[in-house]
């Protein structure tokens, strides 16, 4: 089995996109950024989970979560609520800590994750 793309963040992270700048030229400069905010909680959510939606939005860090990532906060959310609820079964824990990583929210996970930083406020912008 072949091994996991590193994704491109991670390459600038561990310094591989500088030190071998020809091989990943192409990935680096193409590279997808959904800059488009997560939104509201979908209408059909219960209480419990909008109110994990938002603690998983308050808690990630900026410029992690997108519009692009709904679907999968959706599984998390009630997942997450359903752990509050004291509901989740095993293997529900199993999916729910496999969700939570994919959207960077452990330590280990966290460590992958580079976001560009916002330049200064300019006095001129407005």
């Amino acid at each position: 089995m072949a091994r996991a793309r590193t994704p491109a963040n991670v390459l600038r992270l561990n310094g591989s996109a500088e030190h071998n700048k020809g091989r990943y030229a192409d990935r680096l400069e193409n590279e997808v950024v959904d800059e488009n905010p997560v939104g509201d909680p979908p209408a059909w959510m219960n209480e419990s989970e909008v109110i994990t939606w938002h603690e998983f939005i308050e808690e990630s860090i900026d410029g992690v979560l997108g519009r692009s990532d709904r679907k999968l906060l959706e599984v998390a959310a009630r997942l997450g609520a359903k752990m509050r609820d004291d509901t989740l079964k095993t293997t529900e824990m199993n999916t729910y800590k496999t969700v939570i990583m994919q959207l960077g929210m452990t330590p280990c996970e966290r460590s992958k994750v580079s976001v560009k930083k916002k330049p200064p406020k300019n006095k001129f912008d407005d």
